[in-house]
């Protein structure tokens, strides 16, 4: 037995062994529940062993399902021979996929966890320049007031310094600043204050004679969650603890819990800690378009580059389909590179056609006409 099977088969005893917190409900239930309930849900498959496959509302072929594929109403799943698999719940439940063709098991009740879709946008970006970027925290909400704060480096710095400026609702505009050595990470300062409600940040980075202002696209701040949201976000993260799972689909479930509150620093941050190592697309992609929706496209193409590999590495059409459409959007509407991202659209058009999803495949078309 390899140590990936080992691996699920440990992680599946662990989860049959949970408490209340993660307690699979009936399959058969589940999936008389799954045709009803909302559209927003967010279901995680975090534990397979063999292989299932999945076919999407409006597809007309099946394709593998992968470790951390979401899956919503109206999607179908069946399992290949012996195989087992589990999913985590919207509800934040935990369920196993059953033996015959089925909908997503998982009951029809308030969501937690919350699909985005088109609300991860792309965001035109400027390129790599000589002036320093914000990369942490910018266009999110935070838990933590006292975040990492992170930069891209200028050539030839050899200190950066660095400016938090506040501006409460009433018109007082509390600051702080440090000089740091050619670093391109800083742990929020102990001596400087912590961030407040209702007040809105931005981070500011200068070396050489150039600040990150020089990046003028609006939105670029970041503000604490309030209160009340924020207690349903870590009421919910302890929720998925509890579940028992290991670390990494842990992260990922939390990374989807903080991008549905708009926390899409300390999403990236969750994602960045899983390991290369271990190959997986999903961690990889969203990793792609919470970068998009900041604005970082460089950071973007980075990690969609890293999801098609790994999607080829382990034969995920939908996962080469996904990665290849965003990469084109990325080529298109970010970064100007009118032949990569032909090429990109091309091929994710390909895997589309493949997967019997001709509504996205004719969206790829008319992209393409435009601009062959």
């Amino acid at each position: 037995m390899t140590k990936r099977s080992l691996t699920c088969a440990a992680l599946f005893l662990a989860l049959e062994l949970t408490g209340d917190g993660g307690k699979a409900v009936p399959a058969r239930a589940q999936a008389l529940d799954a045709n009803v309930g909302s559209d927003s849900g967010l279901n995680v498959i975090v534990a397979l062993q063999g292989q299932v496959i999945m076919k999407r509302k409006g597809w007309s072929a099946f394709a593998p399902a992968r470790l951390g594929t979401t899956l919503q109403r109206g999607d179908l799943l069946r399992l290949e021979g012996s195989s087992q698999a589990k999913v985590v719940c919207a509800n934040l439940t935990i369920s196993d996929v059953p033996r015959d063709l089925s909908g997503v098991p998982c009951p029809a009740t308030r969501p937690i966890l919350i699909y985005l879709g088109d609300k991860v946008t792309a965001t035109r970006s400027y390129g790599e320049g000589a002036f320093p970027r914000v990369v942490a925290p910018r266009k999110t909400k935070l838990l933590d007031p006292r975040p990492t704060l992170r930069w891209t480096p200028v050539a030839g710095a050899t200190s950066y310094k660095i400016i938090v400026r506040g501006q409460k609702a009433r018109g007082q505009n509390p600051y702080w600043n440090m000089n740091v050595p050619s670093v391109t990470k800083l742990d929020y300062p102990a001596g400087a204050p912590p961030l407040e409600a209702d007040t809105d940040y931005k981070l500011i980075v200068s070396a050489s004679g150039h600040q990150s202002d020089e990046e003028t696209e609006p939105g670029l701040g970041f503000a604490l969650l309030r209160s009340d949201k924020a207690k349903e976000a870590r009421d919910a993260e302890k929720k998925i603890r509890s579940l028992g799972l290991p670390d990494a689909p842990t992260r990922l479930l939390i990374a989807h819990l903080y991008a549905a509150y708009d926390l899409k620093a300390e999403a990236i941050d969750q994602l960045e800690g899983i390991p290369e190592t271990l190959q997986e697309p999903a961690p990889a992609r969203l990793l792609g378009a919470l970068y998009l929706a900041i604005g970082l496209s460089r950071h973007a193409e980075k990690h969609y580059l890293r999801a098609l590999e790994f999607s080829r590495n382990v034969n995920d059409e939908e996962g080469q389909a996904l990665a290849h459409k965003e990469l084109g959007r990325i080529y298109d509407e970010a970064l100007g590179n009118r032949n990569a991202a032909i090429q990109h659209l091309e091929s994710a058009l390909k895997w589309y056609k493949k997967l019997g999803d001709q509504q996205t495949a004719g969206q790829i078309e008319d992209r393409l006409a435009k601009r062959r």
